[in-house]
């Protein structure tokens, strides 16, 4: 008998993380680069990175400031999956009426 496993789909968080990720990837910028350019630790950004733990609209800022992106960038996995009609279906039914996070991000990039 054969069993399938599917993996779960990955959280907002581990979106959020795995794109910050890229971000500093493309930049080649290591998470202890990121401590050096912050207030925050390098043990800090390591447990946001590893996105087990959330990051917060703080640390977005922050990141956005030393990429020197948007913080639109950051966040575009959920942007696509809000606006796409399947952040219900990916990030649990709230995810999809967070209007008050884009009203945030749009403050943020104005």
């Amino acid at each position: 008998m054969t069993t399938t496993v599917e993996a779960a789909a990955p959280s907002a968080t581990e979106d959020v993380a795995a794109q910050v990720r890229a971000e500093l990837a493309r930049r080649r910028m290591s998470g202890r680069e990121l401590a050096r350019r912050t207030p925050k630790d390098a043990q800090y950004w390591w447990r946001r990175l590893a996105g087990e733990v959330p990051l917060n609209v703080e640390d977005l800022v922050l990141i956005a400031d030393v990429l020197e992106v948007p913080v639109s960038v950051l966040v575009a996995p959920l942007d696509a999956a809000v606006r796409g009609g399947d952040a219900n279906d990916r990030y649990g039914p709230a995810a999809g009426q967070d209007v008050e996070f884009w009203d945030i991000v749009a403050e943020l990039e104005a």
